[in-house]
């Protein structure tokens, strides 16, 4: 078993989670403004910059001592799972992303990241056929629930009403 730094606190990062939500947040709106560009292309030109500030985020993080230790223990099971998020994962799923940030509303399609985890829990069902626990059932039912009720509740209220009033 490999011992890997933890987190360590920094006045320079004070939350990563607030800078990663910032950065996606940010990226997004890029995305959305540059209309015209081919998602695929958008996404390969991107990937050339983004490594440095993970990069740097990472050094605030575990230490460049961290990453080098990391770096060592990189062996064949490490450098398949990085061509899976890289290729499959990234190239396939960031285009699809984006050619809907091209087409719809902002705000109709951020909710859809929230499809990240029930697709996540899925392909580990699928992949490593892990067992579903009834807690993760239920949180990708509500989930789905509250996907289905933003993007059809209107509709479904209409609709109700309607057959109350007949």
């Amino acid at each position: 078993a490999h011992s890997f730094p933890t987190r360590r606190s920094s006045a320079l990062f004070p939350s990563q989670d607030s800078a990663r939500l910032g950065l996606i947040a940010a990226t997004n709106f890029i995305i959305k403004q540059a209309k015209g560009a081919n998602p695929l292309a958008f996404l390969v030109c991107s990937c050339l910059i983004a490594p440095w500030p993970l990069l740097i985020l990472s050094a605030g993080r575990i230490g460049w001592s961290g990453i080098a230790q990391q770096l060592q223990h990189l062996d064949g099971h490490s450098i398949a799972a990085l061509a899976f998020q890289v290729y499959p994962a990234t190239l396939l799923g960031y285009t699809i992303w984006n050619s809907l940030l091209k087409r719809y509303p902002l705000a109709m399609v951020a909710p859809l990241s929230l499809c990240v985890p029930v697709f996540g829990m899925l392909a580990s069902m699928w992949i490593f056929n892990e067992q579903l626990s009834w807690l993760k059932g239920l949180a990708m039912f509500l989930i789905l629930l509250g996907l289905a009720i933003n993007n059809w509740g209107k509709n479904w209220l209409t609709i109700l009403s309607a057959k109350s009033h007949a």
